[in-house]
This record gives structure tokens, sequence and C-alpha cells, in this order.
């Protein structure tokens, strides 16, 4: 074992070779090793602890052995430099925003056999495909969501700065929080009927967004919903929304 954040800040490190003893990359063990660039992870890690790599921002590339199992919170989080990532069949946990802010990422790519996860044109998804789990930030812009996906998750495509576009299909019935957040560069978005719940800050920060009709059937917005959204001139919302949920929105997004 390697303690909590043992190399955290270690602007100077270039690079890491780990004996075969160690199992596990601890939490924030590397975080903001800014001049990390490659890394030699043995065949005996089973865990990439939460934030384990986060802010490397010299990181262009690494390579998960099929030993690891699973990848936690933010772990890779801020790596601006890293492009692609494989997922290794073995991998059955993925934390939340493990990707967050991977600004040159383009492809997350999961291997054919893995029980949990999936990815299609380099975007992650649950093995069914149901659930868009993993945009890559890096990714510009225009992108449509596969038919019969149900959930698009949380946080899934925050910090999209370059996506320009997104067609939701009409399987998709819940929108996760924060799941278009800080999209910037996204001008229109068109929700399908079937959709009934907006997370909270799922489209906070969409500051190109200039209008939204909120379909019939939802019946219930998330805090700060669209909360930034300095662009926003029009938003068309149903009777189906409660009207303790309605007054919220408005205080909270536009401060009537």
């Amino acid at each position: 074992t390697i303690g909590y954040g043992a190399f955290s800040g270690c602007t100077g490190l270039t690079s890491v070779a780990l004996p075969s003893s160690v199992t596990g990359i601890g939490s924030a063990m590397f975080s903001d090793c800014t001049g990390l660039t490659s890394v030699n992870l043995p065949f005996s890690i089973t865990t990439i602890g939460e934030r384990a790599f986060s802010g490397c921002t010299g990181l262009t590339s690494i390579t998960l052995p099929s030993s690891v199992t699973s990848i936690g919170d933010y772990a890779f989080s801020r790596c601006i430099g890293l492009t692609s990532i494989t997922i290794p069949s073995s991998v059955i946990s993925i934390g939340g925003r493990a990707f967050y802010g991977c600004a040159g990422l383009q492809s997350i790519e999961v291997d054919i056999g893995n029980p949990e996860y999936s990815s299609a044109a380099g975007v992650l998804f649950n093995t069914a495909r149901t659930i868009l789990i993993q945009y890559p930030v890096g990714k510009v812009g225009n992108y449509t969501i596969p038919s019969g996906v149900i959930s698009i998750g949380d946080g899934s495509l925050s910090g999209c700065t370059g996506l320009a576009s997104i067609t939701i299909p009409s399987s998709v019935t819940g929108i996760g929080d924060y799941a278009f957040y800080g999209c910037a560069g996204l001008a229109s978005v068109t929700l399908p009927s079937s959709v009934t719940t907006l997370g909270d800050y799922a489209f906070s920060g969409c500051s190109g967004l200039k209008s939204v009709t909120i379909p019939v059937g939802v019946s219930g917005i998330g805090w700060y919903a669209f909360s930034g959204c300095t662009g926003l001139t029009s938003i068309t919302i149903p009777s189906s929304v409660p009207l303790d949920a309605l007054s919220r929105f408005l205080r909270l997004t536009v401060g009537k």
C-alpha cells in the first residue's frame, strides 16, 4: 500500500514504475503531478482510487492492466492531455465524473468482453446501452444519442464546450444532475415528449442556449436546472410541472 496523496503535487515527477507488490493506486496518490507523462501500472493493480490522477495535465496516455476492477470518482479528472483511454474487460465499477474536465479526451473505448460497460463511437455506456455514462469532453460538433438510451447520466456531458448540438431520442425519460453543465457551445436542444425529469443543474452554464421547450409530461425540474444560461430568451413550461416546482424554478433561474 501507498498512503493517501503520497505523491500529490510533485510537479517535477515525470515517470513512475510501480513494483508488482502494489495492489492499488490510492486516493489522490498522484493528483496534480503536472509533469507526469507516463505511468507503468503492474498487473497486480486492482483499484484506482478517487482523484488518483486528477490534475495530471501532462499525462497523454495510460494503459490500464486487465487486473483493474474499479476506477474511483474523479480518478482522471482534469487530465487535459489525455486523448484516449481503453477500459479493460475486468473493470466492473467506474466512479462518478471519472473523466471530468479531460478537455483533450476524444475517445473512451471498452473491451468487448466487459460485462458492465460498452462503448459506441468512443462514448461510454452501460453494457445494455440504456445509460449514457460519459461523452468524451474533447469531442466537438454534433451528436445523436443512440435510440434505446433511457437515461442521460449525471455529469455525462458536463464541460463539453465543443458540443454544438444534441439529438435526444424518444427513448430517453430522464436527464441527470449536471448532465449538460457548462456546455457553452450548445445553441439549441429539443427535449422529446418521453422526458419526465430534469436533474439539478442539468443545463446550468449553457450560455449559448437561446430557447427551450419543456415537454408535457415533465413533472420535475431540478434545482438550478437552467442557471447561468445567459443567452436564454424564451422558455416554455407545461402545466404538468407542479406550481411549487415552477415557482422554485423561476426564482432560481431568472430571479423572479
